[in-house]
């Protein structure tokens, strides 16, 4: 992003003689760089791109569940085994045609879940990093995949499975946003920003149509259950080894490693 350079640990100039005298290269800390106090000619490379591309997949996680819980929840195979009064109901209310309270908790416990998480996801990520946010957010939808992609005439495990998703979401949404801004450079930050909801969206899109073609198979609702393992994984593998991102480091208070981020 940046060039060696660009960097003078000693000079602290104003910030309003900075942005006057960008383009003359004055003394800019890393400190400043990395807050995008003002843009020494960053480029927005692949390997960031690429990084905010993989961060972006935190979106994936909450569009994925909105993609294919409604339609795995109207499945046959899922409906009788699980919630048997929804099976054949009849179209009373063209807004409540499932009117079962079970189904309805079962839904709902991922946001309830995903909402009482983002308050932990925003002490942890601060304190401990983005990337150890997303480790956390990877790992734990991969396990509620696993868990409702094995369920059995039980509902127990689909409840489980669906905490661990919210507690994904919680922690995926919130360090997501976070990530992909601090990583791109401040030119370039709204454009790739803007991943995040990309991922979301696709996420539905792709989620809807695994659900079509699951549909067809009798024990097709376990395929979009345990599917959600493969963006889980995608967010995971991110948080082991994309960097973390050099304001996160900063404030932790590892410079050198700040600005080495910031040279690649």
């Amino acid at each position: 992003m940046y060039s060696n350079k660009d960097f003078d640990d000693q000079a602290e100039p104003d910030v309003k003689d900075v942005k006057r005298s960008s383009y003359g290269r004055p003394g800019i800390s890393v400190e400043q760089a990395a807050a995008g106090v003002v843009d020494v000619d960053a480029k927005a490379t692949t390997y960031v791109v690429l990084a905010c591309i993989i961060a972006a997949s935190g979106g994936l996680l909450f569009g994925y569940d909105g993609g294919i819980t409604g339609g795995v929840e109207a499945m046959h195979q899922f409906a009788a085994s699980f919630f048997p009064s929804t099976v054949n109901a009849p179209d009373r209310d063209f807004y409540c045609k499932y009117n079962d309270e079970t189904l309805s908790a079962y839904s709902s416990v991922m946001h309830f879940t995903g909402s009482v998480a983002s308050f932990a996801a925003s002490y942890f990520t601060q304190h401990h990093g983005r990337t150890r946010s997303m480790i956390i957010a990877g790992t734990a939808y991969c396990i509620g995949a696993v868990l409702q992609g094995a369920a059995k005439n039980t509902i127990a495990l689909l409840f489980i499975g669906r905490i661990f998703w919210g507690i994904g979401v919680g922690f995926g949404d919130h360090c997501a946003f976070i990530y992909t801004a601090e990583m791109a450079p401040p030119r370039w930050r709204g454009r790739l920003n803007t991943l995040v909801q990309l991922g979301t969206i696709s996420g539905i899109v792709v989620g809807t149509g695994i659900n079509v073609g699951a549909s067809f198979l009798e024990w097709g609702w376990r395929l979009p259950l345990s599917l959600a393992a493969v963006p889980g994984s995608i967010l995971l593998l991110g948080g082991l080894f994309l960097p973390e991102t050099p304001n996160s480091l900063i404030e932790r208070g590892y410079n050198d490693k700040a600005r080495a981020v910031l040279e690649k």
